[in-house]
Formats: C-alpha cells, structure tokens, sequence
C-alpha cells in the first residue's frame, strides 16, 4: 500500500508527541518540521525524516519541504505559549502559519491542511459553545488564530485545498506544560500541600490528550468537509472538582482549606458543543477525566 506523505510541525510538543506514536505503525511517510533534530531522535523510525528548521525560517527549509512534497499537513507547532496576550508573539505565529499555507499550497501537493485552533476564538466565559457562533478576538492568541482560520478558509476557496480547524478546549495529559493546572495540582498533592488555585469556581471543558491525538489520526484518514470542529467532551468541570478527584485518587490528605467547598454561579463556566465533530468524523472522546488524571498521576509517580 503506497505512504501518504504527510508533514507534521509541533511534533516533539504536548500534542504532537502523542500523535506520533499513533501514527508510528501506520501507512504514512512523515517529515516532522523541528529545531533541533537531538530532541526528536527518540522519534525516529523508517517512515520520519527530520526537517531541522524554525517557521520563523521556512525559507531555510524550503527546498526539503518540496523534495518531500507532502499531501497532508498537520500544523501544531505556535511559539510563545503560555503567553497570550502578547501581540508581539501572536503577530509572529499568524506570519509565520501563513508563510506554511503558502509554500504548502502553491509549491507542494498539499490538499488538505488540519491545524489546531483555540476555544479562546469564541471569546466566552459562559455557556455553551458552538461552531457557527461569530470568534472574538478578545486576546492577542485569539487574534492570531481567528486570522489563520479566515486565511485557511479564503485558501480552500481558491486554490481546491481542504482544511481542518479543530477547535481545542482545554487539552491536558502527560507531557503537559509543569505549569499547567493538572501537573500544578498533582504536584502539590505529591508534596502533600495544598494547591495554589485562584479561581476555583471556574470551569471548563477539559479533554484528554490522547482523545485530541485520536481525533487528529482520523483527520488524516477520513476525508470530511473543511470547515471549524470543536475538539472538548461537551462537559464543563469545575477546578475545584479536578482538586477533589486528584486528592482521592492520590490518597492526599489535604483538605485545601482555602478552597471553597461548594461551587460560585458566578465564575466562568463554558464548554463545547461537539455534535458536528461527532457526527463527521465518527469520534468521541474515550477518556473520563477521572481516567484522565489517573493516567497522569501514573506518569509523575514514574517520573
């Protein structure tokens, strides 16, 4: 069976990784866009080739990316996290992911682009959220990724080239940020201290990892209309909720004093609809967040 060529950015980051050893088996001949190719050699196998560049400078890797000439693109890599509310960081990002569209879509066989967007886009802090609803760009991230959006969209108009937006919620699992809150409450837990977090009452719709990177592999095999899809479990959970399922599932014997004990209507508290995703792609995510955390805490005990 012939390899589909598909180039991956952001390969050796939180999601990517986790993309990868999915798709390590499977009929695709990958080309991973890296800094450096020694953080990624434990990455390697016969199907990964290595294009050691930054895309800040894609035109130093130009000539790779025609060589290899990709049919697929899956874009994760975004510079500056977690700041987002830099213009400075959210002007380059948008530069630098329309540079790839236009290399991509006029100098390769590049037809279907799958990118990560952000639920930042829909601007909310209540409710449920929905693909149809007008973005806002309330921060400099959301910006930046609204823009690409619009851009990907005019692209697949003009020049016959599906894309995939997929609109992320809140990803969280192993390999995670040290300072997002999951690894921040785990690791308070493990020093058996109570965890510093501001706005309990909060809560958002947190998805598993490797659910996203299950997602992103039927991306590459089915062929669905382009277009935005949200990417949550359709459940909001309130921060104080995760505290209390990490502690049991840790045998900690803080109690967070500090931390009411009942949930605040008045915090922020969104989440996704993810019918159209559903519905399309024939996924849902597989992970409980109790299963979710508990993976996670296996992981950090090891480490």
């Amino acid at each position: 069976m012939e390899h589909k060529r598909v180039l991956i950015t952001g390969a050796t980051g939180f999601i990517g990784t986790h993309l990868l050893r999915l798709l390590q088996n499977e009929n695709y001949d990958l080309a991973l866009l890296v800094r450096h190719k020694r953080n990624a050699g434990h990455l390697l196998n016969k199907n990964v080739r290595f294009i050691e560049a930054d895309l800040s400078q894609i035109h130093v890797a130009k000539k790779e990316i025609k060589d290899f000439d990709p049919e697929i693109c899956v874009h994760l890599a975004w510079s500056g996290i977690p700041d987002y509310h830099s213009t400075h960081i959210a002007k380059q990002n948008l530069f630098q992911s329309i540079d790839l569209i236009d290399l991509l879509t006029a100098e390769t066989s590049c037809r279907k682009i799958i990118a990560c967007g952000s639920c930042s886009e829909y601007g909310k802090t209540d409710g449920e959220c929905l693909e149809t609803e007008p973005p806002i760009a309330h921060t400099a991230l959301a910006w930046a990724k609204i823009a690409i959006c619009h851009y990907l969209s005019l692209i697949a108009k003009t020049k016959s080239v599906d894309f995939i937006w997929l609109r992320l919620f809140y990803v969280y699992g192993p390999g995670q940020r040290k300072d997002g809150l999951l690894p921040t409450i785990l690791d308070a837990f493990r020093q058996n201290e109570e965890p510093d977090i501001r706005n309990p009452s909060n809560a958002y719709d947190f998805v598993y990892v490797e659910d996203v990177a299950n997602l992103l592999k039927l991306g590459l095999e089915k062929d669905v209309e382009s277009g935005i899809y949200n990417v949550g479990t359709g459940r909001p959970t309130h921060i104080l909720n995760i505290c209390q399922m990490a502690a049991k599932l840790m045998n900690c014997s803080v109690t967070f004093p500090s931390l009411p004990q009942t949930q605040d209507d008045t915090g922020v508290c969104f989440w996704a609809n993810i019918k159209k995703t559903v519905e399309k792609f024939g996924w849902y995510p597989k992970y409980a967040l109790n299963d979710g955390i508990e993976a996670m805490r296996r992981v950090y005990e090891i480490v």
